[in-house]
């Protein structure tokens, strides 16, 4: 695959509590937890809609929200950190 193939994404989420565990141990499959609500990762072309189809199985579209942001290639994006890096661990443990 070449970089044209890939596709970066940028995900947030506010969901109720009782969905939460659930959609961060999904978005963990696939993507890198970056902060509480918010995972990043490269994907391949499709991996989005598999991304967008596994989400819309656990969230209510009427309480909840989740935003995927699609950086596509040629992509100009930098990432500046402040502060406390999330734990190395899974929250869920």
């Amino acid at each position: 695959m070449t970089d044209k193939d890939f596709i970066n994404v940028v995900v947030v989420y506010d969901v109720a509590s009782k969905r939460d565990a659930k959609l961060h141990k999904r978005l963990s499959e696939t993507l890198y937890w970056e902060q509480k609500s918010l995972f990043l990762g490269e994907i391949g072309k499709r991996g989005d809609f598999k991304i967008m189809t596994q989400i819309n199985g656990i969230i209510d579209p009427e309480e909840d929200s989740v935003i995927i942001y699609k950086l596509r290639y040629p992509w100009v994006a930098s990432l500046e950190r402040w502060g406390k890096r999330p734990p190395s661990m899974n929250f869920l443990d």
